[in-house]
């Protein structure tokens, strides 16, 4: 396009004056200008939001010592050693997709890293070959026996953990600010791991107990959504006990349909087992929603669940000020930097 500025000089005034086409091109002009500065810019944007969402949503696959393969789906948002993460674990029969319409990307957006799991028997980790017996929904529950829920303990999530410690190293988030989301079945599971993590000795790499470097001790904040109090094997109070104890730095949500006729008061009574004492005030909450559904079946229905759940982590992992420390032993660490 031709840009001409005409202009009269005004006998009387001496002053530029513009006529009705010259304004009307002027304003063509420059909205040419406009439109090819914002394209340019536009593009290169696109570019680098698309390049960035590939680079922070990633499938993985971790082995257990069992070499059972567990699928796993990672969301870093904002990766860095300050970030805190949390593992979310789905209801019996169901998988990590449940998350990941919506709720994982929500946690995700507030700088909180974010991994789903499929479980063993579960989603895309059904079998160890990694083929799937059918469709997802079909997982018979009476094929489940205790040693398969004691492994989604001791394997499953201590391969995530694994993980997570891999991540850790590489300085892309902070493990000691970690959370876990658990819906159902997975809330035995989840409390079992915490306490498991909070009873690792630290390693004998210091003179005293306080400067030795931590095994576990990660797990700060649980949020369970109409928890069960038991699975073949596994008991929820007996482990929440042990976490309930107030110098344990340890939050906890539970929600729960009012209308949920499998609950059986079992969340409430969780609820109880943390917020009886008095010290954990502040730190234990009872969410309740008026429907029927359960666990996450409550995800997605407008209730206000997902903005509990990011509210609660955002506030007792987000706000936490733990530092980022090397957690290899320092024995192996003097001997990897020689």
């Amino acid at each position: 396009m031709n840009c001409r500025w005409i202009s009269h000089i005004s006998p009387r005034s001496n002053e530029s004056l513009w006529t009705a086409e010259a304004s009307r091109t002027v304003k063509l002009c420059l909205f040419a200008v406009a439109c090819l500065v914002m394209g340019t810019m536009a593009v290169p944007a696109a570019a680098q939001d698309e390049e960035k969402k590939e680079r922070i949503k990633e499938e993985r696959t971790v082995t257990t010592d069992d070499e059972w393969p567990i699928h796993i789906t990672y969301y870093n948002f904002n990766p860095g050693p300050n970030a805190p993460v949390v593992v979310m674990l789905h209801m019996q029969g169901s998988n990590r997709q449940v998350y990941e319409q919506g709720l994982a990307e929500k946690v995700a957006g507030t700088g909180i890293a974010v991994v789903t799991v499929d479980l063993r028997k579960h989603g895309e980790s059904k079998s160890r070959g990694g083929v799937l017996a059918g469709d997802d929904s079909s997982t018979d529950v009476s094929e489940f026996k205790p040693i398969d829920y004691a492994m989604m303990v001791a394997e499953d999530l201590e391969a995530v953990k694994r993980f997570l410690f891999e991540e850790h190293q590489f300085q892309n988030l902070n493990m000691a600010k970690m959370g876990i989301l658990a819906a159902e079945m997975s809330a035995p599971v989840a409390v079992n791991f915490a306490s498991r993590d909070w009873l690792k000795k630290p390693y004998d790499d210091a003179p005293t107990l306080n400067a030795s470097t931590p095994r576990g001790q990660d797990v700060k904040a649980l949020a369970l959504l109409s928890p069960t109090n038991s699975v073949p094997g596994l008991q929820t109070f007996k482990p929440l006990k042990l976490l309930a104890a107030p110098q344990i730095p340890i939050a906890l949500m539970v929600g729960v349909g009012t209308g949920d006729a499998l609950d059986k008061g079992d969340a409430k009574k969780i609820y109880q087992a943390m917020a009886g004492n008095s010290r954990n005030k502040g730190r234990t909450y009872l969410e309740t929603y008026q429907f029927k559904l359960r666990g996450t079946d409550l995800l997605g229905k407008n209730l206000l669940v997902e903005d509990h759940v990011v509210a609660f982590f955002n506030k007792h992992l987000g706000e936490l000020e733990i530092d980022w420390v090397d957690r290899r032993p320092r024995y192996d660490r003097d001997k990897k930097n020689k």
